[in-house]
């Protein structure tokens, strides 16, 4: 069930409802923050001023980890990510090639499937869902609403930047790692036409990319395996490569965020630790600094949902046992707040993406966590 109500009769339409007030409570309008109705015996949110936590969808077909997601038509997917099998003494990673979607209501289905992989990026771009390539798997799924889907053949890296530029003419895969540290740029048109005549300025690996304005941008990251980057390139709707002033911290496996007026960048970690700063750019590329984080923590994951941003989940220590659940939003002023509720599912390498009125973030363990706004 969504979480706006509606008002009818003003010219016609059905308004909706953004504040609600309630009166003679000590003489003063006190302010609606949340209202609920039952549904089958529990009870459901039906108004919210703002982001809050829905509750728990359908779980994951199979647990898994570093997945991607990325929304389609009317569907939210999850896919990809990896199980780990015990080996021995030890433990050896199974790559999954599974997709779980959602629709609007959140019934979930497992329609189709990808080459088996992890450590992608998803993007919503346009008529698709794509799914990028991964370090020892160099295929591209594009991923339609009625589940057809297309592929063609990536540069075969990991931890690489993506976004899409213009008004989703392209997608865009950046940097990454094989071997060695990559400026490959790899373009790809809505009509899916590939092409790798652009470069980045600077090599670099485990940064992110968000867009703007028509903008793409590429911040952070690393250019070798010590040396954090702040910097930040940038391609414009022509596709013409410049760059923006550089993030306010040094960061690697910091999340992006494309968000209305913003594009945002936050969280990461530098060699004192996981960070806590937000930066962000506007349509003309001015940076602002917005407030922290309630945490620091990498690998976040992040979903934009009408007019707010939530950066949830992550790692706060780098590793498996520092785990978080928080979730933290922006609003369309870059107001800052923490979800009164956190992950049902604290992991390191979230997934997340939106769909109808819901954000999703899928944990380790198969949990699906939903807000609604």
């Amino acid at each position: 069930m969504a979480k706006s109500s509606y008002i009818g009769g003003i010219d016609n339409k059905a308004r909706k409802i953004k504040k609600g007030y309630l009166g003679d409570i000590d003489s003063k309008a006190q302010k609606v923050k949340k209202a609920y109705i039952g549904v089958n015996g529990v009870a459901r949110p039906f108004f919210a001023s703002g982001i809050s936590y829905y509750g728990q969808a359908p779980d994951l077909s199979s647990a898994r980890l570093a997945m991607a997601a990325a929304s389609v038509g009317g569907y939210a997917l999850f896919a990809g990510g990896y199980t780990l099998q015990a080996a021995g003494t030890g433990y050896t990673s199974v790559q999954s090639g599974v997709v779980d979607a959602y629709d609007e209501a959140l019934v979930r289905s497992s329609p189709v499937t990808i080459s088996a992989r992890s450590e992608m990026q998803g993007v919503s771009f346009g008529k698709y869902a794509v799914f990028s390539f991964s370090r020892n798997n160099s295929v591209i799924n594009f991923i339609d609403s009625a589940f057809v889907n297309k592929t063609l053949t990536g540069y075969g890296c990991s931890l690489i930047g993506a976004a899409t530029v213009g008004d989703n003419e392209y997608v865009m895969f950046t940097g990454g790692f094989n071997n060695a540290t990559q400026k490959t740029v790899q373009c790809i048109s809505a009509a899916l036409v590939s092409s790798s005549s652009l470069s980045l300025g600077t090599a670099r690996y485990r940064h992110a990319g968000a867009s703007v304005g028509g903008y793409a941008l590429f911040a952070g990251g690393m250019n070798d395996v010590t040396s954090h980057m702040s910097s930040v390139e940038v391609f414009s709707p022509e596709l013409v490569k410049s760059s923006a002033t550089s993030l306010y911290t040094a960061t690697k496996n910091l999340s992006g965020a494309s968000f209305g007026d913003y594009a945002l960048f936050g969280g990461g970690r530098a060699s004192g630790g996981t960070l806590v700063t937000v930066t962000a750019y506007n349509s003309e590329l001015v940076k602002c600094q917005v407030p922290d984080l309630s945490s620091g923590r990498s690998f976040i994951a992040t979903a934009v949902l009408q007019d707010h941003a939530l950066f949830g989940g992550g790692s706060s220590n780098g590793s498996d046992d520092g785990a978080a659940g928080v979730v933290d939003i922006y609003n369309e002023d870059l107001v800052h707040s923490v979800a009164e509720q956190g992950l049902a599912s604290p992991t390191m390498y979230p997934a997340a993406t939106t769909i109808g009125n819901y954000a999703l973030f899928a944990g380790a363990d198969g949990a699906v966590t939903a807000y609604t706004i």
